[in-house]
């Protein structure tokens, strides 16, 4: 449980401060009695009520007050955007590193727990002592190169990316990841996916499962 809380952030945390209105909703809905019943009306009967006495107001049912503060709450964290990031990417084998980014535009939204991820893997490799290549999926001028590094300079290089207002090029990287891994025997290939699909998302995995002769363990995290 406690690792689970560990890994749950929020991309909108501002938001959780609305919480602490709960006790406010739960204070109107306790003294905001239920909608009135509707009856025939019965002038005789009317006549044999005409009996002072006190009367407590109606409540509203304690499991529907609790119902309506579930949905409240649940809203409310909706609205903070909750993300999990677990720790399920570090790495447990020696086998070399291919981290690939999506770089694109629809990244942006949540970069910051994508820099986290990365930091997590470039890490795990650290402790390893394995080389890690990093590729980004967002065409550039001059493409970096796609030769194996150790984690502290592939951690630098992380550090510098930010998100484009471009499209990847998905089938452009799968080539040159062909060419740069077609010897390769041991791979652990990380593909952190901007969740979108252009049509080539498919064929980018299935190539990049294909990679090293099948051999290569091929992870995608949104």
């Amino acid at each position: 449980m406690t690792g689970l809380l560990q890994a749950l952030t929020f991309t909108t945390p501002v938001a959780l401060g609305a919480l602490l209105l709960l006790p406010v909703i739960w204070w109107l809905l306790r003294f905001t009695p239920p909608r009135p019943q509707v009856v025939r009306f019965a002038p005789f009967r009317l006549l044999l009520d005409l009996v002072n006495r006190e009367e407590q107001p109606d409540r509203t049912p304690w499991w529907l007050m609790l119902l309506r503060l579930a949905i409240a709450a649940l809203v409310i964290l909706g609205v903070s955007r909750p993300f999990y990031a677990p720790g399920h990417v570090a790495l447990l084998r020696n086998d070399p590193v291919l981290l690939i980014v999506d770089d694109s535009w629809a990244a942006a939204a949540i970069w910051d727990k994508r820099q986290s991820i990365i930091a997590e893997i470039i890490d795990s490799a650290r402790k390893l002592d394995i080389t890690v290549t990093l590729a980004t999926s967002v065409p550039e001028l001059r493409p970096s190169g796609l030769d194996p590094a150790s984690a502290e300079t592939v951690a630098q290089q992380a550090a510098a990316l930010v998100p484009k207002a471009l499209d990847p090029d998905r089938p452009a990287l799968l080539a040159r990841l062909n060419t740069a891994f077609k010897d390769a025997t041991a791979l652990r290939i990380v593909w952190l996916t901007d969740g979108l699909d252009d049509g080539t998302v498919q064929d980018f995995a299935a190539g990049l499962t294909r990679l090293a002769n099948g051999q290569a363990s091929v992870e995608a995290v949104v």
